[in-house]
């Protein structure tokens, strides 16, 4: 925080000692305006964006970062309206693409939202957060095979993405394909994601699409720590044998076994 505070020092001092004339004029109120916004200034950013565009009409990252503060406010349609016009300014940069996306599915139309989350992949295939977004915007739409598609692209893109796992886990579950969903879910339980741990536990307890493996189903609640699973481990220990009970014991010290 320390250091916004500092920053906005700097700006206002750079807008203070600048001429109007200078082409740093506008740089220094957009730069400005980013510091208000991380410091939690919503409304004073909004106001020095809106200075920087009357500075200079044609200043693309002004028109971006202002449609930025705008969609984090839910203010959608004034955010679009900035974003259309940094893409007339600068109509390469995938991340407005993204972010008209991002407005779009919270105004509910999905089907225009789609269109720019593919827009923003044209124009930079590689793009994390479009394939996650345009997933997610398919399986909102029921679009099943095709949300599959990108939540896989984003595996490859970027592996660690313990979310997107977990929606593929979820994608097949509901689909009744158990085993890619016991499949999807354990990368992203041993990723970290407590809920894919969560649902694992719980295929396991119920044998859907498995045998039925309490000791698996143990040590999957264990991990997922939540208090549902600790009620749940109290109620399945009832009912294991003492020998599930050591088998589960030792997939705990298995799973957190750095040399395993």
């Amino acid at each position: 925080m320390e250091h916004w505070k500092n920053s906005i020092t700097l700006f206002t001092h750079a807008i203070e000692v600048t001429q109007p004339q200078n082409h740093h004029f506008d740089l220094a109120y957009n730069n400005l305006g980013a510091a208000l916004f991380e410091e939690g200034q919503p409304q004073a950013a909004i106001k020095i964006y809106k200075e920087a565009i009357r500075l200079n009409p044609e200043y693309d990252d002004a028109y971006y970062n202002l449609g930025v503060v705008l969609l984090s406010e839910n203010k959608t349609g004034q955010a679009i309206t900035q974003f259309e016009k940094a893409i007339e300014l600068k109509p390469y940069y995938f991340k407005t693409y993204n972010n008209i996306g991002n407005a779009l599915v919270s105004e509910g139309n999905l089907e225009k939202a789609i269109l720019y989350f593919q827009k923003a992949i044209g124009k930079h295939p590689s793009f994390v957060e479009a394939h996650f977004n345009l997933a997610n915007a398919f399986t909102q739409s029921n679009q099943k095979e095709k949300a599959i598609h990108h939540f896989k692209r984003v595996t490859q893109l970027q592996y660690q993405n313990a979310e997107a796992h977990f929606k593929l886990g979820t994608l097949y579950y509901s689909q009744l394909d158990f085993m890619n969903a016991i499949n999807w879910f354990q990368q992203s339980a041993e990723l970290g994601h407590s809920t894919s741990q969560y649902n694992l536990g719980l295929i396991y307890a119920t044998g859907q699409g498995v045998p039925k493996d309490f000791s698996k189903a143990r040590m999957w609640w264990f991990l997922a720590g939540d208090e549902e699973a600790k009620q749940n481990i109290v109620k399945l220990e009832k009912i294991m044998s003492s020998e599930q009970t050591q088998k589960s014991e030792f997939l705990k010290k298995e799973w957190h076994d750095p040399n395993k």
